[in-house]
């Protein structure tokens, strides 16, 4: 989020209504009472015609590239991805409606349940590039300590290198919409190609924004100096392994 992440038109239309100077806080600081009738965050609304209309929300405070009555361009950018209104992590809350009737564009129009419609309101290239994904792994590190959640996610321990002497070595990754039963492997190799840690956690409960981390203890008085090579796979059941890799110089 900090590093900015464009939200984009999905169809040309005016603003017809906007909001900005929320916070970008987590509903968990903030308290669910603070957002009465203002869920949606920093949020825009785009109009286009015939009662359709885009909610675009949770957008980043200041972040806004349009004012209302402003005519958009689909693919114009209109914001950045925030952490303002009811949510506990940066995303992009997209709302596509028929009057005041929500529609799934991955649907389609009159069609009824969830995945792909028969006629999908997407076009063909915007369906391949929005694959679906139930589980990713978005970013992984190695710490020197144990590392705290939000120090991982504002990028502290996004290093390229650590010192030799560091009390362990912690192999650390970040994901969304993990479930029970998921089985998460750290794994690490050291210079000489040997392993340095193998270990599994198989998770008890789902999480949509989930951390953890695993690690090692510096054997003697420093690691051998050279390049460690950190590795997470997630397994679930029926869907290929999402893994990650990452690289450390120990120096």
């Amino acid at each position: 989020m900090v590093a900015g992440v464009e939200v984009r038109a999905a169809a040309a239309g005016i603003v017809d209504a906007l909001r900005d100077g929320m916070p970008d806080q987590s509903l968990d600081e903030a308290g669910r009472e603070a957002m009465a009738g203002r869920s949606c965050g920093n949020g825009i609304r785009l109009d286009h015609g015939d009662g359709w209309t885009t909610w675009y929300c949770h957008l980043r405070r200041g972040s806004l590239m349009v004012q209302e009555g402003d005519t958009v361009a689909a693919g114009q950018a209109l914001a950045l991805v925030g952490l303002s209104g009811e949510t506990t992590f940066p995303h992009l809350h997209f709302d596509l409606r028929q009057g005041e009737r929500a529609v799934d564009p991955f649907v389609g129009a009159g069609a009824q349940g969830c995945g792909q419609g028969e006629r999908p309101l997407w076009r063909k290239d915007v369906m391949a590039a929005l694959d679906y994904q139930p589980v990713v792994l978005t970013n992984a590190g190695f710490a020197p300590t144990p590392p705290d959640v939000e120090d991982a996610r504002r990028g502290y321990h996004d290093r390229a290198t650590l010192a030799a002497t560091s009390p362990v070595l912690e192999l650390w990754v970040d994901g969304y919409w993990v479930e029970a039963g998921d089985r998460v492997q750290f794994a690490i190799t050291g210079p000489d190609g040997a392993p340095v840690l193998a270990h599994t956690v198989e998770l008890d409960r789902g999480f949509a924004h989930w951390f953890q981390f695993a690690g090692a203890r510096r054997p003697d008085d420093a690691w051998p100096a050279g390049t460690y090579v950190g590795e997470v796979t997630l397994q679930r059941d029926g869907l290929d392994a999402v893994s990650l890799e990452r690289a450390v110089e120990l120096r």
